[in-house]
């Protein structure tokens, strides 16, 4: 897991990574996508959660899913992928004993359990919002529902790709997605 975006270009060497993907992980206002490049697959996800105000942010994801190795590449130090690390620090469950690609599905199942957090901070603002606006009618309270419908259409635009992403890795049909591992993406797509 790197969040140093710097080093790309050594492991892209490395690795044999097309420079269009390698400058796709450094440009980070990607859509949510998949691309399989036969020896290794490329994922873009969005990672959405609350800042300390409880604003909501995003920061771009990139996987490099290859034959026994997975890298990701982050923008930031703070994820939502702290569960996962101690999983694979005390070897518990299948995370250990799958493959690279359970482990790609596994943060992926991470990111898209932490939009349920942030559907959760928005329906608390909600709730506030609307028991505001009981008390009192005002104009504020008018332009803090604009506000959370912006937030809305936020999540929005980056849940439904994120979706047709996990569905496009499900269909194709890749050396590199074992079997086992497209039931949980199907759970994960659901």
């Amino acid at each position: 897991n790197l969040n140093d975006l710097h080093s790309i270009k050594l492991i892209g060497e490395k690795l044999d990574i097309h420079p269009l993907v390698l400058e796709d992980i450094t440009r980070t206002h990607q859509r949510p996508k998949f691309e399989d490049w036969d020896h290794y697959i490329y994922v873009v996800a969005k990672m959405i959660y609350p800042n300390n105000s409880s604003e909501i942010t995003n920061e771009q994801v990139s996987f490099i899913l290859g034959k026994n190795y997975l890298i990701s590449f982050q923008e930031n130090d703070g994820d939502v992928f702290n569960l996962i690390r101690k999983r694979l620090e005390t070897n518990k469950g299948r995370i250990r004993k799958m493959g690279a690609d359970y482990l790609m599905y596994s943060l992926l199942d991470a990111i898209a359990d932490n939009y349920f957090l942030v559907l959760d901070v928005i329906n608390d603002k909600l709730i506030r919002i609307e028991d505001q606006i009981e008390i009192k009618h005002d104009m504020e309270h008018v332009k803090e529902l604009h506000e959370l419908k912006q937030e809305i259409l936020f999540m929005r635009r980056y849940t439904l790709p994120f979706k047709e992403m996990i569905l496009s890795l499900m269909k194709e049909e890749s050396h590199l997605i074992q079997e086992g591992t497209t039931i949980f993406l199907k759970d994960l797509q659901d």
